[in-house]
């Protein structure tokens, strides 16, 4: 599974290289963040680590983009992500993408907002280094 974790991460610097560059992703890529995170999310599933908590991060994320808090990209790798990880390394991930998100949008403050996928880049990467990898 470290292989599709790894092909999420090189998908994810990619992402926020151009979120940086134009501000937009392309569908493409949050498409294949979802592909390369099915196997992730059918171990959590055949070993029984999804749970009612998955489902409160998977709403909680829909009204932020609802919220206009990140955009609908954002909302597209998100969800995978969270639902690829167990639930320690989604409390990790989730509360490290709160910070770092809040942080770029202090810090970069243009017209069209914060590159958030470098805040999901930045959640992503120290939740596999400092949890594990799944």
């Amino acid at each position: 599974m470290i292989f599709f974790e790894i092909l999420i991460l090189i998908l994810l610097i990619y992402a926020a290289w151009k979120d940086i560059q134009e501000r937009k992703v392309s569908n493409k890529v949050t498409l294949l963040i979802l592909i390369f995170s099915m196997p992730l999310i059918s171990e959590n599933i055949l070993n029984h680590d999804l749970s009612w908590y998955h489902a409160v991060i998977v709403l909680w994320l829909i009204s932020g983009y609802l919220l206009k808090g990140y955009g609908a990209a954002d909302l597209k790798a998100l969800i995978p992500i969270s639902l690829s990880f167990s639930l320690r390394q989604d409390i990790f991930f989730f509360f490290a993408f709160l910070i770092s998100s809040i942080v770029l949008k202090f810090a970069y403050r243009k017209e069209k907002g914060a590159p958030l996928f470098v805040a999901i880049l930045i959640s992503y990467a120290s939740t596999i280094l400092m949890i594990g990898f799944v």
